[in-house]
């Protein structure tokens, strides 16, 4: 009985033990990396890399785990081969990061799993989301001097509005007479863009574009 209640001290213990500090450390600094879209494209090419060396996918990403340098990738295959390990497939470990992979990359995922022709699909996948980054990116360069433009003129039509018009107005003013209906229509919606009325009106047109 002495040397079950000892036993039992002992399951108890281990049971209560905490982790070191080292192992708070990295446990605190894995949490604090968290994996995004980017990871999505360089772990697929990674993945595929290995797996046309001749590597099954979870010997692939067990590698991956173990070589990768950068801290959210790493982090992203360290966790993925901790779930491979369990006896889980590559495409339900993909669905527990929906963050990094969407539902349709998982889904072609299980679908090559299912079929056997997981490299094709990785391949596919892969010169999809190049497609896609390269559109994104022609996009916004293609993008970036309408922007500009847009930001040049707000800001020259906002220099008119508070500095030039208010002295041509009391230039205006001074050398009397009658001002025309168009420079009366000006002053006044400059008068209005210019209130806090005209500021509130902007924002709502803005809120509900």
């Amino acid at each position: 009985t002495e040397l079950a209640a000892a036993a039992a001290g002992k399951k108890g213990a281990a049971k209560t033990a905490k982790p070191s500090a080292a192992e708070a450390r990295v446990a605190r600094r894995a949490a604090a990396v968290v994996p995004g879209k980017k990871e999505c494209l360089a772990f697929l090419e990674s993945l595929f890399d290995l797996m046309t060396s001749g590597l099954s996918a979870g010997e692939a990403v067990r590698l991956l785990s173990v070589r990768i340098k950068e801290p959210r990738l790493r982090s992203l295959c360290a966790g993925l081969w901790e779930r491979i390990s369990e006896g889980a497939p590559l495409s339900r470990a993909l669905g527990s990061y929906p963050e990094v992979f969407d539902s349709a990359t998982v889904n072609l995922i299980q679908a090559g799993e299912a079929t056997g022709s997981l490299n094709d699909t990785l391949a596919r996948l892969i010169q999809h989301l190049i497609e896609q980054r390269e559109l994104r990116s022609q996009l916004m360069s293609a993008l970036a001097y309408p922007v500009f433009m847009v930001f040049v003129s707000g800001g020259v039509i906002l220099f008119f509005l508070t500095f030039l018009l208010p002295r041509l107005q009391t230039l205006l003013s001074s050398l009397g007479g009658k001002m025309p209906t168009s420079t009366k229509l000006l002053i006044g919606a400059s008068n209005f863009a210019l209130s806090i009325w005209g500021i509130m009106a902007v924002v709502a047109v803005v809120i509900s574009i």
